[in-house]
């Protein structure tokens, strides 16, 4: 779905077997804590028009989502919970 709609996907994870799987399925990753500057600054956030967070852990996922705010990426956000309950938070820009 990600791929044929021509969207570009970086993901972030702080577990190897999911960065792995990410991987093998052929997308970029950058391994480590996303809420971590170190970590969000190696994916580019101001090179992104969507940011999801996508914990089970609301309030993690809100802090991702701003600080890839405040450096630079996406402004406008939606928070929902996807089926499963898990909690998400997406964010756009629109113009990236």
């Amino acid at each position: 779905m990600l791929r044929g709609s021509g969207t570009s996907v970086v993901f972030l994870d702080s577990n190897p077997r999911n960065c792995r799987r990410a991987e093998e399925a052929g997308f970029p990753v950058v391994f480590g804590d996303g809420v971590q500057e170190r970590t969000l600054l190696r994916a580019r956030p101001q090179t992104v028009g969507t940011a999801i967070g996508l914990t089970p852990n609301q309030m993690v996922n809100s802090v991702f989502v701003s600080r890839a705010r405040e450096w630079g990426g996406p402004q406008e956000c939606e928070m929902g919970a996807p089926a499963g309950g898990r909690g998400s938070l997406m964010c756009t820009s629109g113009s990236k």
